[in-house]
């Protein structure tokens, strides 16, 4: 049997059975949260089983961009700014999509640009993770280029933090065994074949880390953490290699 959150007037309530929901009256721009199921808020009148007790909501503007394909989105946030700086934040967001797209993780990724956080020390994209089971985002961080100046360190960073008492109301009652974690080291021309490969070695239950070689100041420390490691460097050779 679902159950339901109920968020009104910036208030949530719950959880409530689909009877005790109706119950309450819904109003057309009540949100609703179906636990276990749903990846965002949504108005009564867009979730199947209330449709027939929700009265219905005009389409605002708003909703019909949030609706469509997430790349599109960006393509028409690029059109509308008019200043440079958010020209260069949409075309970042732009490339970073097209990363996420070679990952092969768009399919769980939603672009939401209301997103706004109430630190100053952020500088660029902002990001909040969600899971089933939780009515509220499980773990959250950015970009933040100029934070570790404060702390005599002029290093750009991206980071994030994770709620473990909401991570582990997502994981339930699954127990959790690690596996051992495998090293895929590469240069960028062959970054597909290395995402490929990882893609394959997670579908059979390992754990992988890819890395450009770039970024690696010391390959002999960096590579000691594995239990194997994979090196796809230079341009691929007639052997494959």
């Amino acid at each position: 049997m679902d159950t339901y959150l109920l968020l009104r007037s910036n208030k949530q309530s719950g959880p409530y059975t689909l009877q005790q929901l109706v119950t309450t009256g819904l109003k057309p721009y009540d949100l609703v949260w179906v636990e276990g199921k749903s990846a965002a808020w949504r108005y009564p009148s867009e979730v199947e089983n209330l449709k027939e007790y929700a009265p219905s909501t005009e389409e605002q503007p708003f909703d019909r961009f949030y609706k469509k394909p997430e790349e599109k989105k960006i393509e028409e946030a690029v059109e509308l700014v008019e200043n440079e700086a958010g020209k260069k934040a949409a075309g970042d967001l732009k490339k970073l999509w097209n990363m996420l797209d070679a990952y092969g993780v768009t399919d769980e990724i939603k672009i939401d640009f209301n997103l706004v956080s109430h630190m100053s020390y952020y500088t660029g994209i902002l990001f909040e993770v969600f899971a089933e089971n939780v009515g509220f985002h499980i773990g959250n961080g950015g970009r933040y280029d100029q934070l570790l100046e404060k702390f005599a360190s002029k290093t750009p960073a991206t980071g994030f933090g994770i709620q473990l008492d909401r991570l582990i109301e997502a994981l339930g009652e699954e127990v959790y065994e690690p596996s051992a974690v495998y090293g895929i080291l590469y240069s960028q021309e062959r970054l597909d074949e290395a995402l490929a490969l990882a893609a394959e070695q997670r579908k059979q239950g390992y754990r992988v880390v890819t890395q450009e070689i770039a970024g690696v100041d010391d390959v002999d420390v960096f590579t000691a953490q594995f239990e194997e490691v994979t090196f796809l460097i230079g341009k691929r050779g007639k052997g494959g290699q």
